[in-house]
């Protein structure tokens, strides 16, 4: 069934980012409440980078693609911090998407500085509901629970 086809792979992807994450943590240092903001925030970042490209998949024709924009999205995903960092201009745009909020969040935690954690939650809890709304509608338009 091409529903539960996109959930297991996105299950899947979720779980390898997750062990990632968790070994990426304790390889860094991170211990106690500073591991789990860690893995929180950047399992966050991951469920939305998930939930985006399988809305874009069930858009298209073919499932079987889901786990080629899931990878597509991570890349391009991954190039909107350093795009930041690189030419700070571009941070008129780019505070606005949520990896780059992650980023801040990863950042926050190591240096201790906590002052706008609450704007970057607010970008990644707003990127949650709008892919959120994205997956619903894409999932009624597509109508793959008639397929099944």
């Amino acid at each position: 069934r091409p529903l539960e086809y996109i959930i297991a792979i996105a299950l899947f992807m979720l779980s390898i980012s997750g062990a990632t994450t968790l070994l990426m943590g304790v390889v860094g240092g991170m211990d106690g409440i500073g591991l789990m903001y860690f893995f929180l925030s950047t399992m966050l970042g991951c469920l939305l980078t998930v939930m985006l490209a399988c809305s874009i998949s069930l858009r298209k024709n073919s499932r079987t693609n889901a786990v080629m924009f899931i990878n597509l999205i991570s890349i391009l995903n991954g190039f909107v911090p350093l795009i930041g960092m690189l030419y700070p201009s571009a941070t008129v745009v780019t505070k606005y998407w949520y990896t780059q909020q992650v980023k801040e969040v990863i950042g926050s935690i190591y240096s201790g500085d906590t002052q706008g954690l609450w704007f970057s939650f607010g970008v990644i809890i707003a990127s949650l509901v709008i892919f959120t709304l994205l997956f619903v509608v894409s999932y009624r338009k597509n109508r793959i629970f008639s397929q099944e």
